[in-house]
């Protein structure tokens, strides 16, 4: 009987699996969070100085072929006029000069390049190279894989940075299951 008495008052061990669990999460939260801010510190002023000079830059955007205020016609009498009753042949607006600020070359349309185009500068911000205003022009894109059977292709985008050196990025377009494209951007060594 006092066998099965002490059985009875033996104290189960404990056991620490989620306390160290917790423990290890915690850490790994608290180094994510440092890595994150030693990131922003190094290459926010590079991301802030590129978003800048974009805004800046579509602000002064040229439209080319846009007629100055005091040369627009009078809506009301010229569209419909006598000498033009289909109202055809008003002006050309022409181009708005957005190929200033998207490179062009590659497989992807202008939607896609201007979509890239975003991607790649951030890219470049986080490696502390910030886009000069022609960068767009001085741009390369270089086909490095044609589409395969899912209709995935890879480019090499080589900007120029402020500094004068340049960065090359590989750009991988994927077709989406749910439609349009996805695209994946990376240092390319």
């Amino acid at each position: 009987m006092s066998e099965e008495f002490s059985n009875v008052l033996e104290v189960p061990k404990k056991n620490n699996t989620v306390l160290i669990v917790v423990a290890v999460v915690v850490a790994l939260l608290c180094c994510c969070c440092l890595l994150a801010g030693v990131a922003f510190a190094v290459a926010g002023p590079a991301i802030t100085n590129t978003f800048e000079r974009i805004e800046e830059d579509l602000y002064e955007m040229p439209y080319e072929g846009m007629p100055e205020f005091e040369d627009m016609p009078n809506y009301e009498a010229t569209p419909y006029s006598e000498d033009n009753p289909s109202g055809e042949g008003e002006w050309e607006f022409g181009d708005y000069g957005l190929s200033d600020y998207i490179p062009s070359g590659g497989l992807g349309d202008d939607t896609l390049r201007t979509d890239t185009w975003f991607y790649v500068n951030l890219s470049a911000a986080a490696q502390s190279c910030v886009i000069p205003a022609t960068g767009a022009q001085d741009t390369v894109i270089e086909v490095t894989q044609d589409p395969d059977s899912s209709g995935a292709w890879r480019e090499r985008w080589t900007v120029p940075c402020e500094d004068g050196s340049t960065k090359p990025f590989a750009v991988t377009f994927t077709p989406a299951a749910g439609g349009g494209t996805d695209i994946s951007v990376s240092l390319d060594e």
